[in-house]
Formats: C-alpha cells, sequence, structure tokens
C-alpha cells in the first residue's frame, strides 16, 4: 500500500513540475514576444499601454485566483494543492489518507 502510494506521490510531483516549468516557458514567450515588438517592431510609445494592459490582466487573474481560492497566492501553497490535486486524480478509486507531500 505505501508502495503505491510513493509511486502516486512521485508521479503527482512530476506532473507538477512538468506544469511549473511549461508555465516558465510560457512566461518566456510572453517576453519574447513583447520585447520583438518593443524593440523591433514598434516602438517603446506604442507598447508601453500594451504592456501595462498585459501587466495588469496577469495582476487581476492573480488576484481573482486568491478570491476564489479564499488563500494567498504562495508558491508553496501552489506546490502543495498541485501535489495533492494531481495524487487524488492519480490514485482513483483506491483509498488512502491525507499525507502532507511539500
Amino acid at each position: 500500500m505505501f508502495q503505491i502510494a510513493k509511486e502516486i506521490s512521485d508521479r503527482a510531483v512530476f506532473w507538477v513540475g512538468v506544469k511549473s516549468y511549461a508555465f516558465l516557458y510560457a512566461m518566456g514567450v510572453q517576453f519574447g514576444i513583447l520585447a520583438r515588438l518593443t524593440w523591433w517592431e514598434y516602438s517603446w510609445d506604442i507598447m508601453e499601454p500594451v504592456t501595462y494592459f498585459v501587466t495588469y490582466g496577469t495582476a487581476m487573474v492573480a488576484y481573482s485566483r486568491s478570491l476564489i481560492t479564499g488563500q494567498v497566492s504562495l508558491i508553496t501553497d501552489h506546490c502543495s494543492l498541485s501535489v495533492s490535486s494531481n495524487f487524488s486524480a492519480d490514485s482513483g478509486d483506491q483509498f488512502f489518507f491525507s499525507l502532507r507531500l511539500c
């Protein structure tokens, strides 16, 4: 039973890492697109409002997530929430007691 729980938790931690790196990649792509538009295609006078709205939109999404979940968005809370969510999804019909994974 403990071996199965360890395999499921290892898989959950792996997928949290994959999602974290995918999010980092998406942020890098966003930075690259905005940098390209700012320094090659358009000038800063045109791109300043665009970057303002992108930043403000990101802040609104983060704030709405904290309002919906009722908790402050910290990376450790996100890690434990994601791991426990992936753990419960992977365990399926098997019953395990709640484990603190992060």
